[in-house]
């Protein structure tokens, strides 16, 4: 029997539950729904024929004590409309829960049945890597498609088992997802702080945290100092790429299932005057390697520079990224630019897990700018919708690129930008700002409040540094990519076909491509 502690208990927990979605995936998981074996034949799909056992349960289910129906809405306070609304909602729901005559919902047979279905329906739904730390995390993502879990990705689940004639049950959905797949529903904007999260958890100590607090506030205040920053002759930027964009992105169930083209949009945010430059590219125009985004942000500063010629000072706000905003590649760009143009440049890095910069509102703006039923056929389509997503001061600025447009640069003045030789000392990934100077040295700083260290590296004024074109056509495209896109164009308008067809993909024998013969 349960006592009154325990009741206390189970209501504490039910209504600890941070969504009225997770309160009623607890009360259905409490509640059987059986089929009686005398029923009449003439209202087989009444609830009057259905039977319904209750349960209270302190810890997971491990021990469920059957109770009547009056205690079990008492005890979590939930009223008769709301139990059967959550219970038997409508028929397909309802059928879900009758698994047998004798009330065993969800058994152990029928969840195993159920999570073969669930790894079946994920393995089917295209998925993209975690953009914030592809290099550190395994984790996957579902493409931001899906409004919520219990929703349209419940549903469009429910189609799936009815479609294969598989079982499906809610519990197993809700606990199998995450923990056993690896995935996430939701593409998070930004990852979570790993100190701050270990610290949460009790895994680093006061010290070590303080310390973290510290240098975050220590970073947000210079980078205020240099958003503030009067002088004429010094330019300030944020910099970043916004989170993959999908085409094409169209309301329809067909597109749950295929692999989508990838956009990119490298965003200079002008910290001073808040002009905003987006580069707009697919990933048939260019990779995510070091060469494209030196490319853009070469190109970018040479413009700006141009525009205002009598600067001084380039001061780079980004998060720490090693092949996109810490790599050889683009520091030897970096001084080159520094030494050509007589000015000294300052690359400046937020605290790890804490690289929320002005340039995201842009992204964030774009993104409610997208209108949700709405289609976008080709990247050309978010052009509008970028263009549009400020009005003021001004509209944001795109430019569009192409593979010809990204140049590879090799040899430089520096063979290593590591700040120590052995074993112990420094790691790329410890500096927190690097400055480039007209006489062709390059320093940097561990903390924000040194001075300038000359790094320890001999400058090599007798380098050979070619410039050359990174790629000589466009890029192919995964051959089940192209056949996805190619078979999602009965979906899109015929004037766009055009730019699917053309994509170069790796088929091994273009010719004898079923698509192409179809085209």
């Amino acid at each position: 029997m349960l006592t009154e502690e325990d009741r206390k208990l189970i209501f504490d927990s039910y209504w600890a539950l941070s969504s009225w979605e997770a309160r009623k995936v607890y009360v259905r998981n409490l509640v059987s729904v059986y089929a009686p074996q005398l029923r009449s034949s003439s209202s087989v799909d009444s609830r009057k024929n259905k039977g319904f056992k209750y349960f209270l349960s302190l810890k997971d289910n491990a021990k469920r004590v059957h109770v009547c129906k009056q205690m079990f809405m008492k005890t979590l306070c939930i009223g008769q409309r709301q139990l059967r609304d959550w219970v038997v909602p409508s028929k397909d729901v309802a059928e879900s829960f009758i698994i047998s005559q004798n009330g065993n919902d969800c058994n152990a047979r029928t969840q195993n049945n159920a999570s073969d279905s669930i790894r079946e329906f994920f393995d089917s739904l295209p998925k993209v890597e975690s953009h914030y730390c592809r290099s550190s995390s395994s984790k996957l993502y579902l493409e931001p498609i899906w409004n919520s879990v219990h929703g349209d990705l419940y549903a469009e689940y429910k189609k799936f088992c009815s479609n294969n004639k598989r079982r499906y049950c809610v519990a197993t959905f809700e606990q199998r997802k995450y923990r056993k797949l690896n995935l996430s529903i939701f593409k998070p904007r930004k990852d979570q702080c790993n100190k701050c999260l270990a610290y949460k958890n009790g895994n680093i100590n006061e010290d070590e945290y303080r310390s973290h607090l510290k240098k975050k506030e220590t970073a947000r205040q210079n980078k205020d100092n240099d958003k503030n920053n009067t002088e004429d002759d010094v330019l300030v930027y944020t910099m970043d790429v916004q989170a993959v964009l999908l085409c094409p992105r169209i309301q329809a169930s067909a597109v749950y299932y295929k692999t989508k083209l990838k956009v990119h949009n490298y965003t200079h945010y002008n910290l001073k005057t808040k002009e905003v430059i987006c580069s707009l590219f697919h990933e048939g125009s260019g990779g995510l390697d070091s060469d494209v985004f030196m490319s853009i942000m070469m190109k970018h500063l040479k413009a700006e520079l141009e525009k205002a010629p009598n600067t001084k000072k380039i001061i780079l706000w980004s998060d720490g990224c090693g092949y996109q905003n810490r790599s050889l590649n683009l520091s030897n760009a970096l001084i080159e630019l520094s030494v050509e143009k007589n000015i000294i440049i300052e690359q400046k890095y937020p605290e790890v897990g804490h690289t929320q910069m002005e340039v995201d509102s842009i992204h964030s703006s774009i993104e409610r700018k997208l209108p949700p039923h709405r289609d976008i056929f080709i990247p050309g389509h978010y052009i509008n919708t970028i263009k549009s997503a400020r009005s003021k001061p001004e509209p944001y600025k795109l430019v569009c690129l192409s593979y010809s447009d990204f140049s590879r640069y090799e040899g430089g003045r520096y063979s290593s930008i590591r700040p120590g030789n052995k074993k112990g000392d420094p790691l790329v990934v410890d500096i927190v700002s690097l400055q480039y100077n007209p006489d062709g040295i390059i320093r940097y700083k561990l903390n924000f409040n040194d001075d300038f260290k000359e790094l320890p590296r001999h400058s090599n004024k007798n380098y050979t540094r070619t410039d050359t074109a990174h790629y000589q056509s466009f890029l192919p495209i995964d051959t089940t990519k192209f056949i996805h896109l190619q078979e999602l164009k009965p979906l899109i308008t015929k004037d766009y076909h055009p730019f699917y067809y053309s994509l170069e993909h790796n088929c091994s024998d273009p010719d004898a491509c079923p698509h192409k013969r179809n085209n």
